[in-house]
């Protein structure tokens, strides 16, 4: 969370800026963010994911063990709010608070629809926890999506 607010307010700083003078600058950036944020997120998620249940198990004793296996199924999906939540700030400098709009109600409905898929089909805690995870890193991707039509979308706009 930390790394993240860091990110996120040096990318937003940034952003602001180059918006106003080089769009194309600013796509450069969001990708360069991305890729470095990815970098530095997932080798700890891999291993979180690796070794939770056994860790969980060690720490807290053994009736945790089954919370280190949420945490394993939820990895995806913090590797997926690590690299992206900082980027949403790119609704804002673009002017794009619609697909941060759209982004928050896609989310929604995945989140809502999978869950409540896992408990319709009375799927029990592993599946459902596997599918929110999957769910929420769908969600968090498309802030890469969406960002980036947003970006194309205020390059188109500038003078060439």
């Amino acid at each position: 969370m930390v790394v993240g607010k860091s990110v996120s307010d040096v990318y937003m700083g940034e952003a602001a800026q180059l918006v106003r003078t080089d769009p194309h600058a600013l796509e450069r950036l969001f990708t360069k963010t991305a890729k470095r944020l990815t970098l530095m997120g997932a080798p700890p998620l891999l291993v979180l994911g690796l070794v939770a249940p056994w860790v969980f198990a060690l720490v807290f004793g053994e009736g945790w063990r089954e919370a280190g296996v949420y945490v394993q199924l939820m990895a995806v999906a913090f590797l997926g709010q690590f690299v992206t939540t900082p980027l949403e700030a790119t609704f804002a400098v673009t002017e794009r608070q619609d697909l941060g709009l759209a982004r928050h109600t896609i989310r929604l409905v995945l989140v809502v629809g999978s869950l409540s898929l896992a408990y319709l089909a009375r799927w029990g805690p592993i599946l459902a926890i596997g599918l929110y995870s999957v769910s929420m890193f769908v969600a968090y991707m498309n802030i890469l999506v969406l960002g980036k039509h947003a970006l194309r979308v205020k390059q188109s706009q500038w003078p060439r």
